[in-house]
């Protein structure tokens, strides 16, 4: 037979002398499938005995594990191949409680997590920035904890802790970590926005390139930044991300003078450097501060915001790639203000919530709707007027403050979940809200996280990560401070153990 009788066969077309067509093949291009539930998971040769067209077997050899298959909860496997096993639903109540040592430590006020030895697992960063030291002044402290290798009541018993050196400096209010040498190893930023004198209060950025090892102090830090100008609380919120493609991180650090400025510095800052360049024009106000490529060109953008804006109204900035010159925001890539909503920008997060491959935007306004709060979910584009038309719109319960923090959690799958709090404030009627992707408009809370005990305020901050390194996120939340005494401030976890 030639060659183009050969192909007209494979195709199904009649071969020359009238001969009977084969069967046609129609899946190509194909799968194998060793378990026969009709999926595969390794590619075949076209037109394989036995193979399948459709791909997405998480284990091909388990006829009831497919993408097709129903999710069976508690079972230790992932049903139906989506990445994510069971979410939480539900009223759920914290797995793990960890308080400050002291009256006043305010444990909560920030947060992050990281692989800070390379040993597996994670560790908890914790801002304590009322910490009072054995000598009776309040310096600010930060703890590094592994919260999931063995009981531990109180962070009094970590063994590793970053503690500050002068009174009233809130060391730990702020904190960001990256790797701003490219060698693997995350490098830890604190914010100490109360730094100098009792009158100034200027700010200091601290970094420590090794932030793992046993007990230390800021006097033993790597470098520090100081604010060009007195009385600016430099470091009261901290960013952080490649904006030029080098593979190195700049860093962006708030302050909350009488007209907020956003400074920017390299992040491998010597001992006594200054910042230089900034971003100005922001208002007096608590700034927050995000890094995230939101418009998919590969570098990180800026974005700040300041819910005291225009009398607590709130406005957000977004600043495309490259941010680390500096100019005025009235020229920023984006600006969105508000409507009708207060306090816009009061947290922000970033993350893909619909699966587009594109980062999101996410702010939250928690005394939106007369403190019922809100969350709106915007494009990276050139900004506008929030209101109920945002892409995607939470609404809180009456005075829950929905919308105080923001995490986007990866769950797993080609979206990402989202973790919102609503202290409440301060109170026992504190609730943290998970939503399952994919989030839209006017979407019930799939889980609630509510207090058992003295965590009043439960909202204050969240974040989701993975502490036992089984790829399923822990839910982290916090309540640095509550609305009737001056607590130590409170640590919950909901442990991720799905499927």
């Amino acid at each position: 037979m030639s060659a183009a009788a050969a192909l007209l066969g494979l195709l199904g077309c009649p071969s020359p002398g009238g001969a009977p067509k084969p069967e046609p093949c129609t899946h190509i291009p194909a799968y194998e499938d060793a378990d026969g539930d009709g999926w595969g998971a390794a590619a075949a040769a076209p037109c394989t005995p036995g193979s399948v067209s459709l791909i997405g077997d998480c284990d091909d050899q388990a006829a009831d594990i497919s993408p097709d298959a129903e999710e069976v909860c508690g079972d230790g496997f992932d049903n139906n191949c989506d990445g994510r096993g069971c979410a939480p639903e539900g009223e759920l109540a914290p797995d793990l409680v960890y308080t400050g040592q002291n009256p006043g430590d305010g444990l909560g006020a920030s947060l992050a997590v990281d692989d800070l030895d390379q040993d597996a697992l994670p560790e908890l960063l914790l801002g304590a920035p009322g910490w009072t030291d054995r000598d009776g002044v309040v310096t600010g402290a930060v703890y590094v904890v592994e919260p999931l290798s063995g009981a531990l009541s109180t962070v009094g018993d970590a063994e590793r802790r970053i503690e500050g050196t002068m009174g009233d400096s809130e060391l730990g209010a702020s904190m960001v970590l990256l790797d701003d040498d490219g060698d693997g190893t995350p490098t830890l930023f604190l914010g100490a926005p109360s730094y100098g004198s009792p009158v100034t209060t200027d700010g200091r950025l601290y970094r420590f390139e090794d932030p793992g090892v046993g007990a230390r102090s800021t006097a033993e830090a790597d470098g520090w930044i100081d604010a060009p100008n007195a009385a600016s609380r430099l470091g009261g919120a901290l960013g952080a991300g490649d904006d030029d493609g080098d593979g190195r991180s700049s860093l962006a650090a708030a302050d909350s003078g009488t007209d907020s400025a956003i400074w920017t510095a390299t992040a491998d800052f010597s001992p006594g450097s200054l910042v230089s360049s900034a971003w100005t024009g922001a208002g007096a106000g608590e700034l927050a501060l995000l890094a995230s490529d939101l418009n998919g060109d590969g570098l990180d953008d800026l974005v700040a915001s300041n819910p005291a804006y225009e009398t607590d109204r709130g406005r957000v900035w977004w600043m495309a790639a490259p941010w680390q010159a500096g100019g005025e925001l009235s020229a920023a890539s984006g600006t969105w203000h508000s409507g009708d909503v207060l306090e816009l920008g009061a947290a922000l997060a970033a993350g893909d919530l619909d699966g587009d491959g594109l980062e999101d935007l996410v702010i939250g306004a928690p005394r939106s709707a007369s403190g019922a709060g809100a969350v709106f979910v915007v494009r990276a584009d050139g900004g506008g007027v929030i209101q109920e038309e945002a892409l995607v719109w939470l609404k809180g319960e009456p005075d829950a403050e929905l919308g105080s923090s923001i995490a986007v959690v990866r769950g797993g799958g080609a979206s990402a979940d989202l973790l919102v709090g609503a202290p409440a404030r301060g109170s026992e009627d504190a609730r943290v809200h998970l939503y399952i992707a994919p989030v839209v408009s006017g979407a019930a809370a799939a889980a609630k996280l509510r207090a058992t005990g003295d965590e009043w305020g439960l909202g204050a901050a969240v974040l989701g990560g993975d502490l036992d390194g089984d790829d399923v996120p822990e839910l982290i939340t916090t309540a640095p401070f509550d609305c009737c005494a001056e607590p130590a401030g409170n640590v919950a976890l909901v442990l991720g153990d799905r499927p």
